[in-house]
């Protein structure tokens, strides 16, 4: 299938049929406490192009449903849907540290009702420099916008902020913090990273699993250096 989305002729090779969004907090050793969003690009595009990636942003502050609070959120390489539900600790990557899953959920762009729709709305926004989301979350719920900082393209910097609807509110607000996963809050995984700091050079990836599992009292896979929730699919494709 041949659709117009990026000023030439792509071939979509599966069309999303619900779209997601997903929030995580994270608590990186080097970039900082700040809160990953994570949007969907609503098709697959052919594999030479673009695979199943989510739109991402390192949000500065937790998003807020005042649309008086307004966040810096920074444009980021896309992501990959397969690091759609990981949460614990992440040692030796990029992004080191802890990370907690905040909220997930479906989306729309106003106005659109296809797929193909959203998609051409999705890269017409990024151009634009201005997008408007309905997020149907656990905690983030209606309309969000995101607006490019400056005219210049190339511009990382945006803003998110809660646009008025019938789920906004006018007192300061923050989100429920803790994990849709587990319960836990960051805390729990910032110590927990601690601790493996502490014993990582002394213990061979085996006693090292079984120290993770013994202290967080859960079942959690650990793949090199990596510790990861069970993923658990909450989408489908057409």
């Amino acid at each position: 299938m041949g659709v117009n989305l990026f000023g030439e002729e792509i071939i979509v090779e599966q069309i999303i049929k619900k779209p997601v969004f997903f929030l995580k907090e994270h608590n990186a050793k080097k970039a900082g406490l700040h809160y990953d969003l994570r949007i969907q690009f609503p098709v697959i595009i052919g594999r030479t192009k673009k695979m199943d990636t989510a739109k991402s942003f390192a949000v500065q502050g937790v998003p807020s449903m005042n649309p008086e609070d307004k966040v810096i959120a920074i444009l980021v390489d896309d992501h990959p849907m397969n690091a759609k539900r990981r949460e614990g600790t992440f040692l030796n990557e990029s992004g080191a540290g802890s990370v907690l899953h905040l909220d997930e959920g479906y989306f729309n762009i106003p106005g659109c009702d296809t797929m193909i729709h959203l998609a051409r709305e999705f890269v017409a926004g990024l151009k634009r420099g201005y997008l408007e989301f309905i997020f149907d979350g656990y905690k983030l719920k209606g309309k969000f916008s995101l607006t490019r900082m400056s005219d210049d393209p190339n511009e990382k910097n945006w803003t998110l902020q809660k646009c008025v609807d019938e789920y906004s509110i006018k007192k300061y607000f923050n989100i429920d913090m803790t994990s849709l996963l587990s319960g836990h809050k960051i805390e729990y995984y910032d110590e927990m990273y601690e601790e493996q700091m502490k014993i990582l050079p002394n213990l061979s990836e085996a006693k090292l699993a079984k120290f993770i599992k013994d202290n967080t009292g859960q079942s959690f896979i650990f793949n090199k250096y990596q510790l990861r929730s069970r993923p658990e699919k909450i989408w489908d494709y057409e």
